[in-house]
């Protein structure tokens, strides 16, 4: 859940950031790159999130047996 969380924390300040600097009229082309850019870093933030849980919970059932 905190992942989850996070993710979407990172995607709304990739989303603030470029709306910020894209900021020249927002037609459709650039709110699909400002939307899609957002959505693809919280995917990787929650992917590489599970990833490392993934790899956290291997690692410490690995040393407890």
């Amino acid at each position: 859940m905190i992942n989850a969380i996070f993710a979407l924390l990172c995607g709304g300040a990739v989303f603030a950031y470029l709306y910020s600097v894209c900021d020249c009229g927002f037609q459709q082309s650039q709110w699909i790159f400002v939307i899609g850019a957002s959505l693809a870093v919280a995917l990787g933030v929650w992917l590489l999130g599970l990833i490392a849980g993934a790899i956290g919970r291997r690692m410490t059932g690995r040393r407890s047996a």
